[in-house]
């Protein structure tokens, strides 16, 4: 497992699309691959009971975010911790079909 950590944290700049074995905590994932992640397109797009927190994740890094939760029905979390200084403005459906609220989304382009 710590092997699969170093690789990914050493190799992975994308997690566009990124499906995980089961056995892998995301919100461990991430945390483990720091702000070395810059593209987060379509990453929960349709994730229909996806429900996590994820106002802890450092997202200082990433510049795309385009459907990042586009058609995640079930999720809820408040973004507005997380650092979005490199996208200056709402990404492409960010949040379409989903329950977040704009006043929960992070503030596009403000520095962190």
């Amino acid at each position: 497992m710590l092997l699969f950590f170093s690789f990914l944290m050493s190799h992975v700049s994308s997690l566009s699309l990124f499906l995980c074995p089961p056995f892998i905590c995301l919100e461990c994932l991430f945390s483990e691959l720091k702000s070395s992640v810059t593209n987060m397109e379509a990453m929960f797009q349709n994730a229909s009971s996806f429900t996590s927190t994820l106002d802890q994740w450092n997202v200082s890094s990433v510049i795309n975010m385009v459907s990042l939760f586009e058609g995640a029905a079930s999720f809820t979390s408040n973004l507005t911790d997380w650092c979005v200084e490199k996208i200056p403005t709402e990404p492409e459906d960010f949040a379409t079909g989903s329950q977040v609220d704009e006043s929960a989304f992070p503030v596009w382009g403000q520095t962190c």
